[in-house]
């Protein structure tokens, strides 16, 4: 979420998100993250002020042959600081984030299907978003 919930990453049109040049960034860093940090980048949506993600994490190789353990919480706080240093570089100087995130552990393929269409429509419900400041009561 972004702090205040400004909303500077997209504008919500019927049921598409146009993304705006703040939304493209974090785009960009989005589709970064498989790189990065050994992680499978599923399904995606950015909102005006807030981004939903299902991202897969895999164990990585480590030195001497072990394996490390993914760590969402650090892949959250370094992809929250890339995007927020990159938009800043943009002209966005105040842009921050809020602190928390909110992981959710996907448990079977009828949750994942159930989330990947909470994904895709989330756009069209976005009048009734609670993070929304002007949503239809």
């Amino acid at each position: 979420m972004v702090a205040d919930k400004a909303g500077v990453l997209s504008e919500v049109s019927g049921e598409k998100s146009r993304l705006s040049n703040a939304g493209q960034a974090v785009m960009e860093q989005m589709l970064a993250l498989p790189e990065r940090y050994h992680a499978v980048l599923d399904t995606f949506v950015i909102m005006p002020n807030h981004v939903h993600a299902i991202i897969g994490l895999k164990a990585a190789p480590a030195a001497g042959g072990n394996v490390s353990a993914p760590d969402f919480a650090a892949l959250v706080r370094e992809f929250k600081a890339a995007t927020t240093k990159r938009l800043r570089e943009m002209g966005l100087e105040g842009f921050a984030w809020q602190r928390q995130h909110y992981p959710h552990r996907i448990w079977n393929d009828e949750e994942l299907e159930r989330l990947r269409k909470h994904l895709r429509t989330n756009p069209e419900m976005w009048a009734y978003d609670e993070n929304n400041p002007e949503r239809v009561r």
